[in-house]
């Protein structure tokens, strides 16, 4: 059975209906309008921030890569160290590696010597470290790598006596404590996250906060050429952002930073307004329907019933014949 449109007898109704409808339908013109200028505004803010955010940590990135090779210049530079590199003192070695990882707060360090033998702690992380001073391009003295699963960042430096006779190498894990650093110094309620590639085209964050998303692949993608920004749909929910790839050993970064900041909390300042819209919206409704029906007060209660054009004319030919 189809759906006809109520009718109302009474005039007073008609134009109550009437006027409310072409309000609800203006206000929810403005609302859509109001809407787009919000997130328009909220997305311009954003991205400013993120990449103000960005620029501080590439000021954060590079004040602490310069910490880490004067640290690292300073052992290998040192006149006892030297000696027991050059002797091949393993003990005297291993305890300098140790007191130097504490002092500078690296995760581990490294001595390869010529024959890419290496003097330090074992593991994955070791055979990284015995490649790297082969691997890095010349005139680097840092590069970013994932070791199993994990992203760290190596420090190069050169033992020489005087000749060359090795490599001091401090490797960094970049890991939550890291980014929580950035986030401290953001003015925004930012969220970063270390990023790492498995190789096929497919970014994981290094903490598992984000699942695999094809929008994250795309957008560290672009980021390679341009700082991009742009609106993630994620599992865990929406969220402007920002990628930060790291040069690696490689042409193809390994690794990169994620820089988001949820879309509730960047639409959180505009909620009064939004707020203060819809109340207006509500009493401006009310006064059109009480004025409304103000102003038909002096109007007929009932609205003169439809009466064909064909009557009114026999009626007024009857009028005129009497």
């Amino acid at each position: 059975m189809p759906l006809r449109p109520p009718r109302f007898r009474h005039l007073r109704t008609k134009l109550s209906v009437l006027y409310a409808s072409l309000f609800a339908v203006t206000l929810v013109i403005l609302a859509f309008v109001a809407q787009a200028m919000i997130w328009t505004h909220a997305r311009d803010s954003v991205r400013q921030e993120l990449i103000a955010s960005g620029s501080v940590y590439d000021r954060i990135w590079s004040l602490r890569s310069q910490s880490l090779i004067a640290s690292a210049n300073l052992l290998s530079r040192d006149f006892g160290f030297r000696a027991a590199v050059a002797s091949g003192d393993r003990p005297t070695i291993a305890s300098a590696l140790a007191n130097i990882s504490h002092r500078a707060e690296v995760t581990a360090a490294f001595v390869v010597d010529q024959d890419g033998q290496v003097t330090g702690p074992s593991g994955a992380l070791a055979a990284t470290a015995a490649r790297f001073p082969f691997a890095v391009p010349d005139g680097r003295r840092d590069a970013v790598v994932v070791v199993a699963g994990q992203v760290y960042r190596l420090i190069l430096s050169p033992v020489m006596a005087p000749t060359q006779i090795g490599w001091v190498v401090f490797a960094v894990r970049l890991d939550g404590t890291e980014m929580r650093a950035l986030e401290r110094l953001s003015a925004i309620p930012l969220i970063a996250t270390i990023m790492r590639s498995d190789g096929a085209g497919r970014w994981h964050a290094a903490d598992r906060s984000i699942g695999s998303d094809s929008a994250v692949d795309e957008l560290v993608d672009a980021s390679q050429s341009t700082r991009t920004l742009a609106t993630l749909n994620l599992s865990i929910g929406r969220a402007f952002a920002i990628a930060k790839p790291l040069a690696g050993l490689t042409r193809r970064p390994q690794a990169a930073i994620l820089i988001r900041y949820p879309l509730n909390a960047a639409l959180t300042p505009y909620l009064p307004l939004q707020a203060g819209i819809a109340l207006a919206g509500l009493a401006g409704l009310i006064l059109v329907v009480l004025g409304s029906r103000r102003l038909a007060r002096g109007s007929p209660d009932r609205s003169p019933r439809w009466t064909p054009p064909r009557e009114r004319w026999r009626r007024a030919g009857v009028l005129i014949s009497s």
